[in-house]
């Protein structure tokens, strides 16, 4: 039994040296080295990250309740959108009281537009308080500056209203007529004027009747915005403070 044991013990010795001579023999270098990680390709452009509205920082939407009938993706007009930045291609960021570039509508070979819908709510001082109608927001009236080769707008009795523009060749020097918003809607065919601000609002007239808005002549592009200022008098400003915006639908008729 004594003899047995020990010839075990020497086995077992045995196997252990050559195991260890075996791991000694194995170069340090020839362990795989961890993979490198991958870098992005130099001519990759980062997806931009979508800047909140104001008043809709976080999860926080003022129009989160609104019951839309149009989807999401419908042409949208920000609260903020400049009328009188029509065809400007860069959103002015270095002063955000210009707010932002107003929503193009493409006419192509159409000879007029009509707004079948026209939705949501929008408000200036950080307010929900308009319809696309304008309303009281700050002040009953509007008598916002000429610029950009873009006319005046004037109003009596309503505010921060949704207004458009053909523009036809834009030139600073040279005077538009003033757009001027009747005190009410019950004209069912407009025909604004090259460069003329003009309102458009829900598009319908006072009994519900739906407004042909015409081109003019040399026209390709309706821009629709809005008319702002300190106090909705003078050059065009103030646009930073407005909260919500608009959804439309449209139909663009033949000549």
């Amino acid at each position: 039994m004594v003899l047995h044991r020990c010839l075990f013990i020497v086995a077992t010795c045995v196997a252990l040296a050559a195991c260890q001579r075996a791991e000694e023999s194995v170069p340090a270098d020839s362990v795989a080295p961890a993979p490198e990680p991958v870098a992005a390709p130099e001519n990759e452009v980062a997806m931009p990250v979508q800047e909140p509205m104001p008043g809709e920082e976080g999860d926080v939407d003022p129009l989160a309740d609104f019951a839309w009938t149009l989807p999401a993706d419908a042409t949208t007009v920000d609260a903020r959108a400049n009328i009188y930045l029509a065809g400007q291609a860069v959103d002015p960021v270095d002063t955000p009281s210009q707010g932002v570039l107003p929503t193009a509508i493409t006419l192509a070979e159409a000879g007029s537009i009509r707004f079948d819908v026209v939705e949501g709510k929008v408000g200036c001082a950080g307010s929900l308080s308009n319809g696309a109608d304008g309303g009281d927001c700050v002040d009953p009236s509007t008598n916002v500056s000429a610029s950009n080769g873009y006319s005046a707008m004037r109003s009596s009795n309503r505010s921060l209203f949704l207004a458009g523009v053909f523009p036809v060749a834009p030139d600073a020097a040279v005077e538009v007529e003033a757009g001027v918003a009747p005190e009410a809607d019950t004209s069912e065919r407009i025909e604004p004027k090259a460069n003329q601000v003009f309102l458009i609002g829900d598009g319908r007239t006072v009994d519900g009747a739906l407004q042909t808005f015409v081109k003019p002549q040399g026209a390709t592009t309706l821009f629709v915005g809005f008319a702002d200022a300190f106090g909705f008098v003078g050059a065009p400003d103030a646009y930073d403070d407005n909260v919500g915006r608009l959804r439309v639908a449209y139909t663009l008729d033949p000549k």
